[in-house]
């Protein structure tokens, strides 16, 4: 039986709807279609007031279409919307908040309401339900209320359970529905923009997880690079050293591993011809001191727990706190007219081969080869300036003046050279006049 809900359900409230009606048979909606598949099977007829459409009955005023329950008339229909809330981010420096976008949705049959954020990987967060599907209420002081379809439209804000969403847009069913029901849809706004993805989008390579094991896997480089050598030409100029020159040398980068090796062309002072000016190795930019031991290695192991030797434990440092950064010269640095620096020894790089130059037109586009010039020596042998004479002192009457001479010179003095054979042969005179018989 009809009755009014806001009337008790007492008797003279109620109506008997069997009266006047001539036709009592059942009409069914439901039925099987194979083992165990309900569906329905018969539509509801058109009105007799006109050609309005069944699809949407209840926009309709009561009478002109056919009663029918709102879980038959709304199943399965759902209105969705995109909104975005709020959340406060303290851990993140430059980020004071969290843009989370979600979506809200509406079960017309029921009234329900479900909150579902998309999942996005690798965002660090739970996502997923929000809220589960249920019918939720106003905030204080008008929770005695339920939110329904005309609460919802674009550019308003909703509170569920103290947390409050801006709708942003809809779908394309929700913006039809709605404007039949007479609901004006404003046009589509703008999420505002995340300040913690814009961190990421901007320095990917701090964002990304640390791993505790980094291996690195040269040899994809060395097949493809195996024997490929570039060479220049460049020199060194030394003259402001003493006996300093200008050295010619001979640059090898190797592609398949970034070594440098360089080598002297020739000695212009008389030196060994084909000297090894550096060995082969990679060749930092800035070199300060020798480096640690275990500053190239693949990561860095923490002393956890214990000092004796049996109870120590070791784990890896996904930081990496203690690994030193070193920058070598790779192919990019090296070009004609650039200056390198060998240890405080600055070469500059005058020419390269035919190799080379097709190795960079093809790689990075350069086109300009042109050679320089390396510098004249300007003394191939620098004049020594003879050393001062020392200047004596005046006599000052002790002794002869031969000694005072040598006590100036040096403060061990040497005695005078003494000609043994001169003396036997010249100074004779005593043993003639002694007596003594010299055969």
């Amino acid at each position: 039986m009809y009755r009014c809900p806001e009337l008790p359900f007492l008797p003279g409230y109620t109506f008997n709807p069997n009266i006047g009606r001539t036709k009592f048979n059942r009409d069914p909606k439901f039925d099987f279609i194979g083992k165990g598949n309900r569906a329905l099977t018969e539509k509801v007829k058109p009105n007799m007031f006109g050609p309005l459409s069944d699809k949407y009955p209840s926009i309709y005023p009561r009478g002109e279409t056919i009663e029918i329950p709102g879980w038959i008339a709304f199943d399965k229909k759902i209105l969705c919307f995109d909104a975005f809330f709020q959340e406060t981010l303290q851990e993140v420096k430059g980020s004071p908040f969290l843009i989370r976008k979600v979506k809200i949705y509406l079960f017309l049959e029921d009234g329900t309401i479900q909150v579902v954020e998309p999942r996005v990987e690798n965002s660090g967060i739970t996502q997923g339900t929000l809220i589960s599907r249920q019918r939720i209420r106003f905030p204080a002081p008008m929770d005695d209320n339920f939110y329904d379809i005309i609460d919802f439209n674009i550019g308003r804000e909703i509170e569920f359970y103290g947390r409050v969403f801006k709708i942003t847009n809809c779908d394309k069913f929700t913006r039809t529905f709605l404007n039949r029901c007479g609901i004006s849809i404003p046009d589509p706004i703008e999420t505002p923009p995340d300040p913690y993805m814009s961190i990421r989008a901007h320095d990917m390579d701090s964002m990304q997880p640390k791993k505790p094991v980094k291996i690195h896997d040269p040899l994809g480089k060395f097949l493809a690079n195996d024997k490929k050598v570039l060479h220049f030409q460049g020199y060194w100029d030394d003259q402001k050293t003493l006996y300093g020159y200008i050295h010619h040398l001979e640059i090898r980068y190797y592609l398949a591993d970034d070594t440098i090796e360089i080598k002297e062309l020739q000695a212009e002072a008389g030196g060994e011809p084909a000297f090894m000016f550096l060995r082969r190795g990679k060749l930092p930019k800035l070199y300060k001191d020798l480096a640690a031991p275990g500053h190239d290695s693949n990561y860095t192991v923490l002393n956890v727990l214990g000092s004796a030797l049996g109870n120590r434990r070791y784990i890896m440092d996904p930081l990496d706190c203690g690994k030193e950064t070193i920058d070598y010269y790779c192919e990019k640095d090296l070009s004609i007219g650039a200056i390198i620096n060998c240890y405080g020894r600055k070469i500059v790089l005058t020419d390269c081969d035919s190799f080379t130059r097709a190795y960079y037109a093809e790689k990075y586009g350069i086109s300009e080869f042109t050679p320089l010039q390396i510098p004249d020596s300007q003394k191939l042998f620098k004049i020594i300036p003879p050393p001062k004479q020392r200047e004596l002192p005046p006599w000052n009457g002790f002794g002869t003046h031969e000694d005072s001479a040598q006590n100036c010179i040096t403060v061990e003095p040497k005695a005078p050279f003494k000609d043994f054979k001169k003396f036997l042969m010249y100074d004779r005179y005593f043993f003639n006049n002694s007596g003594i018989v010299t055969v």
